[in-house]
């Protein structure tokens, strides 16, 4: 280990019998970034020691040519966290550790000027990839799918929210993890699970694709998550642990069966422009407020049933203590389906459509509405839930025949006979009848 004071740090080929198995130099002694220098061949590549290498501190590395960073001879890891790498020009940049961790900090930031950023940045390391500092590269495509986990150690973002500047991103299955913020501008998305291990600090993803965003890993964050997009498919948990979780869409916003929106303090805000939103469950601290200003609202669960005393959680759609609704043509879809909400202390359900409002209010709670409300879980309500449920079990486009016995041997007269030979057996009038008459006495049954 080298604490270095000198404005150049100069990083020979180490030579001996006997190979060092790491090192790692830092800067303490100045104020300003010491400047990092490695031997070259003749084709101007930079020679590495063959060893894991850490470079720490206030350090710089610039760059005149295209490079290629590789250890996977070795297997050596690099420990870039403390170099600031920028070039002269739009420079290609390569590190491939093999199965070791690889550290970067900040790429692309030249103190001498903001145009000279990297044409592109290429991860082919199979190990830890850490971010340490910005990524300014002019690429529109940034692909970390290599890396088998990715932590943040300072806020990232890629892309920009500029007409040109969304990007294609893909980390692939890594998990995402670290105390800090991410911004996604993307055109493209692909993302493994999100704060599985350690919780970001906030998240914001604004997908700009005309086919919209599928999102099916979980999502875990301690600030506040923010999702835009044309479209949006839910199939996974999205958890803000302590602040507020908004999802704004142009179209359809669907929560799949098994996705589940949790804001354990704060609120949760669903918006859909010119969509349906679909939803399954949400739970929130304070308030949730879902508007869809030009369709309408539905459950996803798609399981309600009034009777069932205490309902189990997965057939409550929505758990908060407020709950602001915005459905224009209609809010659920029927007596059967209706919006299933368990208000919690002493709330509020507020309520608004041109169509019907059908809702199940388990706790009861307050109803300011406009719009006809139909409350599936009170009065005789619930009567009408149980029976519809149950008569959808059965297709309305199935036939059910009477079943039919035969009477044969039931009957002694021998002027009445059964006729066998119809597949559905019927009991016949004997030839003979006798005649009906009527007189002056009366009716009578018998000859004139």
């Amino acid at each position: 280990s080298i604490i270095s004071s000198n404005e150049n740090i100069n990083l020979h080929t180490f030579y001996g019998d006997t190979a060092l198995s790491s090192l790692s130099v830092s800067n303490a002694g100045l104020n300003t970034s010491a400047n990092v220098i490695f031997d070259e061949d003749t084709d101007g590549n930079i020679i590495l020691p063959t060893f894991g290498l850490n470079l720490l501190g206030n350090m710089s590395l610039n760059l005149i040519s295209n490079q290629y960073f590789d250890t996977t001879s070795y297997g050596g890891y690099l420990d870039f966290s403390g170099v600031n790498i920028f070039g002269t020009g739009e420079l290609e940049l390569t590190f491939d550790t093999g199965t070791e961790a690889l550290s970067l900090g900040s790429i692309g930031t030249n103190p001498a000027s903001d145009t000279d950023l990297f044409n592109s940045l290429s991860i082919l390391s199979t190990g830890k990839l850490n971010l340490h500092g910005p990524l300014n590269i002019t690429t529109d495509k940034y692909n970390f799918s290599r890396a088998n986990a990715i932590e943040l150690h300072s806020d990232l973002t890629l892309g920009s929210e500029v007409a040109d500047g969304f990007v294609d991103i893909d980390f692939g299955d890594a998990t995402v993890d670290g105390t800090h913020s991410l911004t996604l501008y993307s055109n493209n998305l692909t993302v493994g699970a999100i704060g599985k291990n350690i919780a970001l600090q906030d998240l914001t993803i604004v997908h700009n694709s005309a086919e919209g965003l599928s999102l099916n890993n979980d999502i875990t964050a301690v600030g506040n998550i923010n999702i835009d997009s044309v479209s949006l498919s839910l199939d996974n948990s999205i958890t803000s642990t302590g602040k507020n979780i908004t999802i704004n869409t142009v179209n359809d916003l669907i929560m799949e069966k098994d996705a589940q929106i949790n804001a354990d303090f704060e609120n949760i805000t669903l918006n859909s422009s010119t969509g349906n939103i679909g939803i399954s469950k949400l739970i929130a601290g304070k308030t949730v407020t879902i508007r869809s200003e030009s369709g309408y609202l539905y459950n996803n669960l798609n399981n309600y049933i009034s009777n069932t005393a205490p309902l189990p959680s997965t057939f409550t759609n929505i758990t908060s203590t407020d709950q602001n609704l915005y459905g224009l043509t209609n809010i659920g879809e029927s007596v059967s389906d209706p919006i299933v909400i368990n208000a919690q202390n002493s709330g509020t359900i507020t309520a608004e459509s041109s169509g019907t409002i059908y809702i199940a209010n388990l706790a009861n709670a307050k109803v300011n509405a406009t719009g006809r409300v139909i409350d599936g879980s009170t009065g005789g309500n619930t009567a009408s839930v149980d029976a519809f449920s149950q008569f959808k079990l059965s297709s309305l486009n199935t036939v059910n025949l009477p079943t039919i016995s035969s009477t044969l041997g039931l009957i002694s007269n021998a002027n009445w006979e059964v006729d066998e030979n119809e597949s559905i057996r019927k009991v016949k009038s004997p030839n003979s009848a006798p005649a009906i008459y009527y007189s002056r006495s009366g009716w009578r049954l018998g000859q004139k």
